[in-house]
């Protein structure tokens, strides 16, 4: 059965660059998804991820681990919003990406923030003008923190951090991802290249053989069944979501991003209802 011609595929080691980082964050929140249903212990840990993890652990300072916790906790991340940039721009890998981040406006990024998971209540968008009023009155800001965006408190008080020093902020999401590629992710990024063609491979078979239906098993939940016809959809693969996957679509861009675990497929085989929920980078 051919792919739909509303498909393509996107290969870069970016992705995992991201993931890894949000994986070193919350490992643990992992495992134990594993052991609950619909896997409910039947896949194991991939082991080079576990040692990765723990290495991690052993490195990273104090001062790391509070920029991780900025950038990539598990109710906001918001150091993944800036994901779909790579498919959209066609970057290959980090070292494009990062240079991608340099000259991207501190107002861009935080635009990508406020769209964080589900994005701001009642599906609002976040045109030039509001934004600008945010940068510029923390009235409003506060307000519109307060009663349009779903997250805790602390991570509201993040996003208040974030707006009151834009500069600041992308220094120190900057240094972070400078620090994790050096320190981290560089030494398996040769890794990760060899696995991703193999990684879509499988995914190519599997939609070519499932056809549109294939397609809405991968991507369900990020749009719904109609949407899935009605966006350009980019397939990616990242190694370190494994069983997982992730969807990302920006309010006035057409492209829907899914991002698949390197096991996501032997997750769908498990399921019962093989409509996987998705974590949502941008609503």
């Amino acid at each position: 059965m051919a792919l739909p011609d509303k498909l393509r595929f996107h290969i870069s080691t970016a992705y995992d660059f991201l993931f890894f980082s949000y994986k070193a964050r919350n490992y643990d929140s992992y495992l134990k998804e594993l052991k609950e249903p619909p896997l409910d212990g039947r896949t194991e840990p991939d082991e080079t991820i576990m040692n990765w993890v723990s290495l991690f652990n052993e490195k990273v300072s104090d001062s790391i681990d509070k920029l991780l916790s900025l950038f990539f906790d598990e109710e906001a991340f918001f150091g993944l919003c800036t994901m779909q940039e790579i498919s959209l721009s066609g970057i290959p890998d980090v070292s494009t990406f990062m240079d991608y981040i340099s000259e991207m406006p501190e107002k861009e990024i935080l635009r990508r923030f406020l769209y964080s998971g589900y994005g701001p209540r009642g599906g609002q968008t976040i045109p030039d003008d509001l934004l600008d009023r945010l940068l510029r009155n923390e009235n409003e800001l506060l307000e519109f923190l307060t009663k349009k965006m779903s997250f805790p408190s602390r991570q509201k008080a993040v996003l208040f951090e974030f707006f009151s020093d834009p500069e600041g902020m992308k220094v120190k999401y900057q240094f972070f991802l400078e620090w994790f590629y050096d320190e981290m992710y560089k030494t398996i990024e040769p890794m990760i290249r060899k696995k991703l063609p193999i990684m879509k491979k499988g995914i190519e078979d599997f939609l070519t053989k499932e056809g549109e239906r294939g397609l809405e098993k991968i991507s369900w939940y990020a749009v719904g069944k109609e949407g899935t016809r009605q966006k350009d959809i980019t397939i990616a693969v990242a190694y370190s979501l494994e069983t997982e996957r992730a969807n990302a679509s920006l309010p006035g861009k057409s492209e829907l991003l899914v991002i698949c675990g390197a096991n996501l497929l032997d997750k769908l085989s498990i399921e019962k209802d093989p409509d996987l929920l998705a974590t949502e980078i941008f609503k």
